[in-house]
């Protein structure tokens, strides 16, 4: 299996690096694909882009088409997933939000993730695990974000998927 991920552009890196962690690909954004914020009005069309916000206008700008959708929040909204499971849109989930996450935050936010994930997965929405790392030190091997994602509630299965063909069809189809 080929793996594939997605890093900030302030994130330096080169080819071996890349292998060593076990993709095929690293991604960066902006660059490669953009990050439109839709709780500001922006939408994505007409671009390579991720959806990221939350609320009415992420149900909007996710009607316009993007990418992929990453819910800010991670708010179970049952009516935002249905309308990315109608446009099948693949959901995001940056595993640097648990890896930088202190104290208490990270149980709560992986309690929101997880939540989200499973009702995401019985949907049959897409799921994509990115790194989404700021620097080298923030980057993951594609085999700890496989096993943060099976503590999240993905099977190992979603899990490879969510590395693989979801963030390949993401980030070049």
């Amino acid at each position: 299996m080929e793996y594939y991920d997605l890093v900030r552009n302030s994130c330096s890196f080169d080819e071996k690096l890349c292998m060593k962690l076990g993709f095929k690909s690293i991604a960066k954004a902006p660059g490669d694909i953009s990050i439109i914020d839709a709780d500001a009005g922006r939408s994505g069309k007409g671009e390579r882009s991720i959806i990221y916000g939350s609320g009415k206008r992420l149900i909007g700008a996710v009607k316009q088409g993007a990418a992929a959708v990453w819910i800010k929040d991670y708010l179970l909204d049952k009516q935002l997933l249905d309308v990315v499971y109608d446009n099948t849109i693949p959901l995001v989930f940056p595993i640097s939000d648990i890896v930088c996450a202190n104290g208490l935050q990270r149980p709560r936010l992986m309690s929101k993730m997880s939540r989200l994930l499973k009702y995401s997965a019985k949907l049959g929405i897409g799921i994509s695990f990115i790194t989404m790392a700021e620097s080298r030190s923030g980057m993951c091997s594609y085999m700890q974000i496989v096993e943060i994602a099976k503590l999240l509630g993905a099977d190992e299965e979603c899990a490879r998927a969510g590395l693989s063909e979801i963030n390949k069809r993401m980030l070049y189809d």
